[in-house]
């Protein structure tokens, strides 16, 4: 879960007149462009519209690097991990093919809150409607009743793999009572337990050490691998008020980019378009950028003169302190360097605690 202390931050750089104009952007224009080549940048942008955001986000990008460092730069700030709507297809003979994530697209349809990741080519293709995931979901409760033998007998028919201990995603394994089963929803495997045919416990467990993780109440169990069937256009199958951030729209592959024009204004009734550019820009656009941090070596002096240079160059200083113990020693030193220096940098430089860990 998120630090409340991430909401200091972000109140200080949405009073930033060119930050506040990204933030409404993404909140809440039907579509505008946003120029920025920083990921962490919009990362953080991102993890706290969603904290405001009824639904989920969609962000449509080609570059795996671009996706892997948001991915990451997303799960700090926001304490949950993204999720793509394209893995492993369990069912195909190549198994270096790739399909639709079946669990990820039944909690993007059904609105769930998170961020979810696509590829252009994704959205143009025939994805696994909402009805029918609907129709294949097994929704296991405790303490409810599942015919146990029925249930082994849907697992490979939903593309799960038979195993002596599941491993990785897409096994299942059966010890008595016990049901194994590792679905792509999940960093972790599913261990229900039953009694009879009476569900007697659900848990995580890690598949390396068989240890117990937490217990959950309920698990909604959903085919690992597409059967290809009762398919429509994804476009057709997004939310309504769905915001979508296009990444580098003007890189669009080749083949796609005379449908792509066709496909915005198609879905631009119904959802928030935001285009997220790198390359090109036009002068009314906003744009944020962000350099990194400087190394100081722990030398306060060095510090405190860039915030000078940065002061007298018209910038407002924000410094993110992760607890009151470094905010105030930063401070104190801040002092110091004041009075040997005759300046009043401490009364210009405005600090924030600014924590991401859970």
């Amino acid at each position: 879960m998120q630090s409340t202390k991430s909401s200091q931050l972000w109140s200080e750089l949405v009073s930033l007149g060119t930050f506040r104009k990204t933030k409404d952007a993404v909140e809440g224009a039907k579509a505008m462009s946003v120029h920025s080549t920083s990921i962490p940048f919009f990362a953080f942008v991102l993890a706290q519209i969603l904290k405001s955001s009824d639904g989920g986000l969609l962000l449509v990008v080609d570059d795996p690097d671009v996706s892997e460092r948001l991915q990451s730069d997303f799960t700090v700030f926001s304490g949950s991990a993204p999720v793509e709507l394209t893995g492993e297809d369990a069912a195909g003979t190549d198994s270096s093919a790739f399909g639709p994530n079946l669990a990820g697209l039944f909690d993007f349809y059904s609105g769930k809150k998170n961020l979810y990741i696509s590829d252009y080519a994704t959205i143009f293709r025939k994805m696994p409607d909402q009805a029918a995931l609907q129709s294949n979901a097994v929704i296991i409760q405790t303490h409810s009743d599942l015919d146990h033998d029925a249930l082994i007998g849907k697992l490979p028919k939903y593309g799960y793999q038979r195993k002596d201990y599941v491993e990785e995603v897409g096994d299942f394994a059966v010890r008595g009572s016990i049901v194994d089963v590792f679905p792509d929803s999940g960093e972790n495997p599913i261990r229900i337990d039953f009694f009879g045919d009476n569900v007697d416990s659900i848990r995580v467990f890690d598949s390396v050490t068989q240890r117990s993780i937490q217990s959950i109440g309920s698990f909604t169990l959903l085919p690992f691998a597409s059967s290809g069937k009762d398919t429509s256009p994804f476009s057709d199958q997004i939310p309504e008020g769905t915001r979508i951030v296009f990444h580098e729209p003007s890189a669009v592959p080749a083949e796609l980019s005379g449908d792509f024009g066709k496909l915005t204004k198609k879905i631009a009734d119904k959802t928030r378009l935001v285009y997220w550019k790198t390359l090109e820009r036009k002068e009314d656009e906003p744009t944020v950028n962000v350099i990194p941090q400087p190394t100081f070596g722990g030398r306060i002096q060095l510090a405190a003169n860039k915030i000078a240079d940065l002061f007298s160059d018209g910038y407002k200083i924000v410094v993110a302190a992760s607890t009151k113990h470094l905010e105030d020693n930063f401070l104190n030193l801040l002092n110091e360097y004041d009075d040997l220096n005759g300046t009043m940098l401490k009364q210009e430089v405005r600090l924030v605690q600014a924590s991401f860990s859970g």
